[in-house]
Parts: C-alpha cells; structure tokens; sequence
C-alpha cells in the first residue's frame, strides 16, 4: 500500500536534492548527482560479529599460505603446504569460520594437528622440529582497511619463522571491525583458549602484532598476563617488541599499559573535538539515515566543492525514493494506528533498498529520530564501560551537553505529524503512572475492541474467533466460571457493532446534528479543493520508462535461443510487472484527487449513514478509538432465554459524547 502523500514528498525530495545544503542551487540538478547510502548489512547472529566477509577471508587465506611456502620451502616442496587453488581456500575459509562458530575452543582440533607435529619431526629431526604457536590479529572498525589484518599476519609469520615456531591456519585467529575495549570479542577468547590448550604439554607461544591488538583495556591486559604467564604461555608483541618472559617484561608490560592508556585519552579528546565541529558546520556522524541521500556541494558558481586533498564535499539531501517511505511509516503509526510489527511486516513485503530485514525496533527507532523533523541532535547519549562486569550501559546527558541544530528544510514529515506519533509513542509504552492498556486498545481490530467490558467480574471481552465473519466477543473468565463469574455465552461482533451504531444514530445524530455535520463536511471538501493537487507527472514519467525496459526486455526474450538465459528474462520482466502494477494502482488514487470531491448534499448524507459500518471499518483503528471516546465504558450482561439455548445481552453504557467529539 502507498501513502497519498508521496507525490507531494518526492517534490519536496526532489527540490532538496537539487540544491546543496549551503542553499546553493544546483543549476544541472539529476538523478546521478544523488549519493545514495550504502544498504544495510544483512542480519547477523550475535557470534557472526567480528567475523569477516568471505572474500576478505579469501584474501587472508590466499596470504598465509604464499608467505607460509615461502618461509617453510621445505613443507611447500613436501606438499604439506598446498599452493592456493580456489578449492584449498575454500576449504580453509571454511574451517575458520566453524571454528569461530565455536563458543569455545575445543582442544580435539590440536589433536588433528598432532600428525602433522610427527611429521615435522621426521622431516626436521625432533630437536630442529618446529614448535606449533598461535596468534591473534584485529583492527578496530569498518572504517579501517582490511589489508591491516593481512600486514599484521604477515609481520606475525616472520617473527614465529625467526624463532622456530610454526603457525598452523587453525591456530590462526582474527576478529574485524571491534574495538579493543571489547573484552567478549570472539577471535580473542578462541585465541587465548588455544594458547592455553597448546601449553599443556610444553611451553606455548601466543603471537600479536603490538600490545593494542590484545586489549586497549589496561586492567583486562593484566588479567590476561596474569592468566596466559600461570597457564606458562610467552606472549609476543611483533612490532612492540613485547615478551612478557623477558627479565623486565612487567616492567615493559606496565609501560606500555600507561602509555596505551594515555595515547586512547588523547586520541578520544581529538576524536570528539572533530566530531563537535562536524556537528556544528551540519555535518552527518555515523551512517546516512534513512531517508536521506548524499549530493555534491556547489558553489556560487555551481561548481562542485571540493577539500584540500581533492575530495568532494558532500552535504545531506532527501532521497526521492525513500523520503515518501518514512512519511508513510508515520502516518500509518499516528494516523492509521498500525504497530511497528504490522508496520515492520509491511516493509519488509516493500522491501526498500532491497533490504527486508525491518523489525518493530527499527521501526520504534525511526519514530523516536528528530531528524525527521529537521532536528539534527548529537552528544544526547554517553556510553560507560563497567570493568566488573565487561559490559558498557548507555545514560542520557543533561540537556546542557546536547547539541542541536534545527534545518527545517531537510524535514520529512511535518510537526503535527511527528508529535502525534510521540504521543502515540507514549502510549503504548506502558510507563509507570499511566492506565494500562490493553492490546485490543492499542491495536484494536474490531470497531468495539478495547471498549466492552464484563459486567459481572470487570475483565475485558475479548474475540472468541479473531478471524472472519463469524468474529465474537466473550469474557475469558465467565466461559470457565472463574470469580463467579457468570457471563458464559459469546455473541457476534458484528451485531454487537449494528447495535451500538444504532442506537449512535438515533441518540446522536438528530436533524440538527446532521445539519451542522452536513455544514462541516462540506467545508472540509472545499478545504481539499483548494489544497494544491498532487503531482503525477514523476510518476507517469516513471511508469512510461518502466513499460520501455519491459518491452527491451520482451525483446531479448524473443530472439534468446538459450533457455536458461530466457528463463533469467522472465523473472525480471515479472519483477517489472508487479513494480508496473503497483506504479499504476498509485496513479489511479493519485488520479481521483486530481478532481475535487463535489459538495455533499443532505440524502446523500443520510444514505452514507446507512453504511455507517461499512465506512467506519475502512479505518477500523481509528474509528475503534472514537467510539472508545464517544462511549466510554460499556458494561455487559446478560439474561437468557427462557425456552430456548442462548441469553440476550444488554449492554449498559457511560457515554461520554461531549468529551468525545471534543476530542
């Protein structure tokens, strides 16, 4: 389903992507200007973090046996080095990658490897044998290059080589993108387990690069000294020259540790001072929202903007094609009363960016973001670690620290919009000090859900069968005869709704009352007709390039001789279709606000208040709420028939129908 607001959206989209966010105009604003964001990475489990993408682990892979043969020529010409055929490395990606699948290390793997310690003792005679050592290599985050790993592991190889020691792929460990502060990384805890298991039976050697890719956390680091040193595990710093063995390894540790310590305070304060002047010249920190898009900055001129080292300044501007998306989740959230699962569901069919993986989180963060709104806030949050427990808790800063910057022209929704879903949001949160609410009155899926109540024992009625046209309402507790209670029969949603708007008719709406809502309506249609009529021609534009590639498409197929390459054709040209249909069925909404609705006329009102049901139940959210106001509390019992099954229920109601239609 598409929002009718999108047409006027991706104007406003359009507009701000042809200009830069200084307000300079673009003067050959295009489509291929536009930088969209990079889509999200595909969900995770919890112990996929650290764990690299398979090409990269391909690479490092393909560099550890080419620098392996050639400092063990005599392992490379015995064949147990084998050369990097594409089946040797997938086969080690693989097995680096059920190891790290692994919560803990298991010490069956080093038997596996205790063949090729024999072997090495043929080859090498048993007091020239190498001796088996692992090693630990880590950069920080996705902004760092990968090719760190591989320089790392290269440095490692060399040093182990020097001092007769053999690093095996299986003693081989890595996390990517996770901070040293970390203290649960994955590759690091499988590192130290297998340094440990490797010093069961002689002296273990646990290679790093320097004394940072361990831990930049100093009281972690001495806990794993103190750990590794009573285990009899010597701890190697290839670029640091660390070794904990060593006559004044405390004393190198200890230093190392201070000066660690100082340089992350350092680093941090020049950290969050650039990021302060980021925030404040408007620049976006972290990852582009959704939403929004990148587009070059331009001059007076209109010439593109660009730094001292050659690269182009870049400045926020709304996405056309994702813009209308978040005003859609907004009007679904506070207007339609949907709920970020139904609303999660719903995208995840779209599936924008090509992305489906939206949760009832994701959407609750979007509606909490104030970017939206034109508000751009930073330093609202502090993360702090515990050195007990190795967890870090997130608190909210004082409102002294917060940084805000307000640039209304990058708005997406309007204000009314976003504080209608805060309240909403605040609703259903079910903080303390509120009513509780119920999910029928959160998300009621009858027009009566939410409103009636057991007369007897107070509980809630809810639907005895959810779904179809046979939906009743019962209590829960009378159907067992739980708390004496003894409202024991179900009846019909839909005669309870009859019933209801009924008698709302006949008390409500006099001739008096129909008169001025007959005066209301039809200020609010000649409200319509004067608001500006959306825009079709994008789409129009859209739906006639889309029939072309379908077309091309239909004529590749035609002159294809290879099935295979046919059948690929047919898939997206059915893609196309659906993406044509949906495209069409826009337009035709869009269409029929292109004409004003005429003025309505007194029996026509009458006539759609005769389908006052059906009406309601277009909007069965919202209309659920209104009656809950109109109605308040409806109370029910019941008497039963005295010749026959069944009892007639009554319901008792408190309306509040001042209040309601004030509201």
């Amino acid at each position: 389903m598409q929002n009718p607001h999108h047409a006027e959206c991706r104007q406003q989209a359009n507009r701000q992507a042809a200009s830069s966010a200084d307000g300079f105009q673009n003067p050959h604003p295009s489509q291929e200007e536009i930088i969209r964001r990079t889509p999200p990475r595909p969900l995770r489990h919890s112990w996929q973090r650290g764990l690299p993408p398979d090409e990269e682990l391909g690479r490092l892979a393909r560099e550890y046996l080419a620098l392996q043969r050639e400092l063990w020529p005599e392992l490379a010409d015995a064949d147990w080095l084998p050369e990097p055929h594409p089946e040797t490395i997938a086969h080690m990606v693989q097995a680096f990658k059920d190891q790290y699948a692994q919560p803990q290390f298991d010490p069956q793997r080093l038997k596996t490897l205790e063949r090729f310690t024999a072997r090495l003792n043929r080859l090498y005679g048993k007091q020239q044998s190498p001796a088996l050592a692992c090693c630990y290599c880590r950069y920080s985050c996705d902004n760092s290059d990968p090719v760190s790993i591989r320089d790392q592991l290269r440095n490692i190889l060399r040093r182990a080589r020097q001092e007769l020691q053999f690093v095996a792929w299986a003693l081989v460990f890595a996390d990517y993108g996770i901070s040293g502060l970390d203290c649960n990384r994955r590759g690091f805890q499988l590192a130290c387990q297998a340094a440990e298991a490797l010093a069961t039976s002689a002296e273990a050697t646990f290679y790093i690069d320097d004394y940072t890719r361990a831990s930049r956390n100093t009281l972690e680091w001495l806990r794993l000294a103190a750990r590794l040193r009573q285990q009899n595990v010597r701890i190697i710093g290839v670029s640091d020259g660390l070794d904990l063995q060593a006559e004044f390894g405390q004393v190198q540790l200890h230093t190392m540790a201070m000066c660690a310590s100082m340089q992350h305070k350092f680093v941090r304060e020049r950290v969050l001072r650039g990021m302060e002047g980021a925030a404040e010249r408007g620049t976006v920190l972290g990852r582009v929202p959704f939403g929004y898009a990148m587009i070059p900055a331009r001059d007076e001129q209109g010439n593109v903007i660009r730094k001292p080292n050659g690269k182009v300044v870049k400045r926020l501007c709304l996405d056309p094609e994702t813009a209308p998306v978040v005003r859609e989740i907004f009007e679904l959230f506070a207007h339609r009363k949907w709920s970020p699962g139904k609303i999660a569901r719903h995208l995840n069919k779209l599936a924008p960016e090509n992305w489906s993986g939206w949760s009832q989180t994701t959407v609750r963060t979007m509606l909490k973001n104030p970017i939206y709104v034109g508000e751009f806030v930073w330093n609202r949050r502090q993360s702090t670690y515990d050195p007990d427990t190795g967890k870090r808790s997130v608190k909210e800063k004082p409102d002294s620290a917060v940084k805000r910057r307000f640039r209304p022209e990058l708005a997406i929704v309007s204000r009314e919009l976003w504080e209608a879903a805060q309240r909403r949001l605040e609703e259903t949160s079910g903080r303390r000090g509120r009513p509780k609410r119920s999910r029928n009155q959160l998300y009621p899926t009858t027009l009566l859900s939410g409103t009636l109540f057991c007369g007897y024992c107070g509980h809630e009625l809810v639907l005895y069968r959810s779904q179809g046209k046979y939906r009743c309402f019962y209590c829960p507790k009378g159907k067992e005869y739980r708390d004496r209670c003894s409202l024991c029969t179900s009846k019909s949603s839909r005669m309870l709704e009859e019933t209801v708007l009924g008698w709302l008719r006949e008390s409500l709406l006099t001739e008096e009352a129909l008169q001025r809502l007959l005066r209301q309506a039809n200020a609010y249609l000649e409200q319509l007709a004067r608001a500006p009529r959306p825009d079709v021609a994008p789409l129009e534009k859209k739906l006639r390039q889309l029939c072309r590639r379908i077309d091309k498409l239909v004529t590749l197929v035609e002159a294809e001789e290879d099935p295979q390459q046919c059948q690929g054709y047919q898939r997206r040209i059915r893609q196309l279709e659906r993406e044509r249909m949906e495209l069409e069925e826009e337009l035709a909404r869009l269409r029929e606000q292109l004409e004003p609705p005429p003025p309505l006329k007194l029996p026509d009102l009458r006539r759609l208040l005769e389908r006052l049901r059906e009406l309601l139940n277009q909007d069965t959210a919202r209309a659920a709420l209104v009656l809950r106001q109109l109605l308040g509390r409806v109370e029910v019992t019941h008497e039963k028939y005295p010749n026959k099954p069944g009892a007639r229920w009554i319901l008792r109601l408190k309306p509040r129908l001042w209040r309601g239609l004030q509201e």
